[in-house]
């Protein structure tokens, strides 16, 4: 149908603009562009696991 097609499409432009904002993967780099200089170390991992995953994981439904 027309209308999946469409909605398959504007999905795939969403999310590609969501994770320009908002990676999949990060790094401690794009933590500190999200949050500033830093006056302590980031944990990406944590920060990924917490939160990341659990956002992508709720948009992907």
């Amino acid at each position: 149908m027309e209308i999946e097609r469409e909605l398959k499409e504007a999905r795939e432009w969403l999310d590609a603009l969501m994770e320009r904002y908002f990676p999949r993967k990060i790094n401690e780099e794009y933590l500190e562009w999200l949050m500033g200089k830093r006056s302590h170390s980031y944990d990406a991992i944590t920060v990924e696991k917490a939160i990341f995953e659990p956002m992508w994981d709720l948009l992907s439904r």
